[in-house]
């Protein structure tokens, strides 16, 4: 697993946006699309690369082990015991197990993704602020949600943040 690799970097500056986190988690919680699919996505728009439907299934299915037996249990565990103080210190073992899973999956992500970023760097257009969030938008209603009308509205949130942040 490296060290450090463009997909994560990215993730880590978006998810330090706490208006940006707090869109995550709420997509996360509420509509069930994986972060990390979500963080994808924003990084394949930002390189002006379009998620396809066959990639993104490729990309559940090779991580579909990782995310179902791994994370999402860790993950489910650790927000028990939030209330719980006495297992302050299990609940950041957990944190740390599971932010090594998320980098785990992220390379593995990365490393699919990898062949499209390089294409997409032959064929750079550089995109109008408005194509780059028909593209960002686009890429996100592709992601697996168990509610898609949260995740609809959730969505626009997050393709207005950005849209937001692209201003700047």
């Amino acid at each position: 697993m490296s060290t450090t690799q463009p997909l994560w970097d990215y993730s880590i500056e978006m998810y330090d946006q706490p208006a940006l986190r707090d869109l995550l988690q709420q997509a996360q919680d509420e509509a069930k699309v994986d972060i990390n699919f979500i963080l994808l996505a924003l990084f394949a728009s930002h390189h002006e690369v379009k998620l396809t439907a066959a990639f993104l299934d490729h990309a559940y299915a090779k991580t579909h082990d990782l995310r179902v037996v791994g994370i999402n249990p860790i993950r489910i565990l650790r927000n028990a015991w939030k209330s719980k103080p006495s297992l302050a210190s299990q609940r950041t073992a957990l944190l740390q197990l599971e932010l090594s899973l998320e980098h785990q999956l992220q390379d593995i992500l990365f490393d699919l993704f990898e062949p499209r970023l390089l294409q997409s760097q032959n064929d750079v257009v550089h995109l109008l602020p408005a194509q780059t969030l028909a593209l960002t938008q686009g890429n996100l209603e592709r992601l697996y949600t168990e509610s898609q009308s949260l995740w609809d509205d959730i969505l626009l949130k997050i393709c207005q943040h950005v849209l937001g942040a692209m201003a700047k």
